[in-house]
């Protein structure tokens, strides 16, 4: 428990020492409709809650109300968590504080081109 608590505060700490520096602005920078809706049966399938419905479902008396609450939240608690530290990375980390190189582009376009395309990079 006292683990658990230090990585509540050291998570809630860093965001509250991040929030105050998000820019809104940076956020719009990438395209929101890629992610939603399509991207976000992915990733409620990453946490994982799938493997763990049999034994879930026999830990809770076999009670299938108490089993879908039990996946909903524990899937819904880590994607809020996870939302959170996006937003606030996202939002106060500048493309020109990464160093962004325009030259970058083209090379990441013939990246995904193919190798080939780099001379046998």
């Amino acid at each position: 428990r006292v683990f658990m608590a230090g990585l509540v505060a050291s998570f809630a700490g860093l965001v509250a020492a991040a929030a105050a520096k998000v820019d809104v602005s940076l956020l719009a920078r990438a395209d929101w409709t890629e992610v939603w809706p399509k991207g976000i049966s992915i990733g409620v399938l990453s946490f994982g809650a799938q493997n763990i419905v049999p034994t879930l479902f026999s830990y809770l008396g076999r009670d299938p109300l108490r089993t879908r609450e039990a996946v909903l939240l524990g899937t819904c608690f880590p994607l809020a968590i996870y939302s959170i530290w996006e937003l606030v990375t996202l939002g106060s980390v500048s493309l020109e504080s990464l160093g962004a190189n325009p030259n970058q582009d083209a090379f990441l376009e013939k990246l995904a081109g193919g190798v080939g395309q780099l001379g046998g990079v």
